[in-house]
């Protein structure tokens, strides 16, 4: 049986080449194939020596390997094609899903715009026609017309972005419809209130930002949804924040002197240098909260929750933090004069540097706290205040 005519033996590959193993011979005449008969020259003659060179045609020799004909090749388009042409083809298999698949989001994108302009658009003159026309915000209101104000408006919210979330809000401040505080002459310090005509418990406000800082002193946000909420700098003096998330917020330099915040769900937010003073925040759940150098003079904090906040630079001057959780807290050179602390769990927080002085330590748990250079001149103590192991009382100044 010829080398040919074996089915097992595999032919050797064709860029492999050894001189006096296969005698030159005179190629068939191909004018039937429709190909020059020119007989090939002395350049194309097989080299002497053995020589192992890359394939400039790949398919040719998968062709080899795999005994399937020429025609077959050239019926799928890749007879004549280089490594580098394959290489392309498969990077346009590749590059074209990925830019439908762009374009598919950018028009999702333009269409969920579009959409949400139509929504706002509807919204504002709906509730136009509300206050012109059915009386909304004015006192001869009916509570029907106040429902169906409320239900559009939770409804909306749900559907809209955090920036248009942010333009309604401001809508219905400016239209008193959620409360508002007349400001005096001094910045920060509002008169009189207006109550709020809509009720946006359970209000869905998350991710809300405002192209800038806009004052709302006196907005009524009671049991609002505000996670992630971008508020640095607001006035929200005299808000109505009882029970509202706010979780990781940021109310940077907010003005927030006197608003009631009771069991007010701050984790993770920022009030870095932010004006809590005389806010009522009792029973706050703040953990992690980052409250340096915010002044939280006279504030009410009864069972708040702050461990592991940083107080770090806070002034907390007459603050009342009785039974509050301060474990682990950063309350370096932190101002508690004359605060309330007691039975505060104070174990672990570091007072490095903190000014305790007249502060009332009664019950408090102390121990594993960090007291040095504290000044506890004049500060009140108990039977039942657990003071860090080795501690010594003598020469604080401190009173029993």
């Amino acid at each position: 049986m010829s080398y040919e005519e074996s089915p097992c033996l595999d032919p050797q590959p064709p860029y492999v080449t050894e001189s006096n193993e296969r005698p030159f011979t005179e190629p068939e005449p191909r004018e039937r194939l429709g190909e020059s008969s020119v007989a090939p020259t002395a350049a194309t003659e097989p080299p002497k020596a053995k020589v192992a060179v890359f394939p400039a045609l790949p398919v040719q020799a998968m062709q080899q390997r795999t005994h399937l004909p020429q025609r077959f090749w050239s019926w799928i388009g890749l007879k004549d094609k280089t490594l580098f042409d394959l290489l392309q083809l498969l990077g346009a298999s590749i590059a074209v899903p990925v830019f439908l698949a762009l374009l598919t989001y950018q028009q999702a994108k333009t269409a969920d715009d579009r959409q949400r302009h139509e929504m706002m658009s509807n919204y504002f003159d709906e509730m136009t026609e509300l206050m012109l026309n059915k009386n909304l915000g004015e006192p001869e209101q009916n509570s029907k017309v106040q429902s169906m104000a409320r239900a559009r408006t939770l409804s909306t919210l749900r559907q809209l972005d955090g920036e248009r979330k942010g333009q309604l809000l401001k809508f219905l401040y400016e239209s008193n419809l959620i409360g508002q505080c007349k400001l005096s002459s001094k910045p920060g310090q509002p008169t009189a209130c207006q109550a709020s005509v809509l009720d946006l418990n359970g209000a869905r406000l998350n991710e809300t930002t405002f192209d800038q800082p806009v004052p709302l002193p006196g907005i009524n946000l009671t049991a609002a949804f505000l996670p992630g909420a971008q508020l640095p700098k607001f006035d929200l003096s005299r808000a109505q924040l009882q029970n509202a998330t706010l979780e990781g917020a940021n109310l940077t330099e907010a003005l927030l002197d006197q608003a009631q915040m009771v069991k007010v769900q701050l984790v993770n937010a920022v009030l870095k240098d932010a004006n809590l003073y005389k806010a009522t925040l009792n029973g706050a759940f703040m953990r992690k909260a980052d409250l340096s150098g915010a002044t939280l003079t006279e504030a009410k904090l009864d069972k708040a929750d702050l461990q592991d906040a940083n107080l770090s630079n806070a002034t907390l001057t007459k603050a009342i933090l009785q039974k509050a959780i301060l474990k682990n807290a950063n309350l370096n050179n932190a101002d508690l004069a004359g605060a309330n602390l007691k039975e505060a769990k104070l174990t672990g927080a570091d007072l490095t540097s903190a000014n305790l002085e007249n502060a009332d330590l009664s019950g408090a748990d102390l121990s594993g706290a960090i007291l040095t250079e504290t000044n506890l001149k004049g500060a009140k103590w108990d039977n039942n205040t657990e003071f860090p192991t080795g501690f010594d009382r003598k020469g604080k100044g401190m009173q029993k």
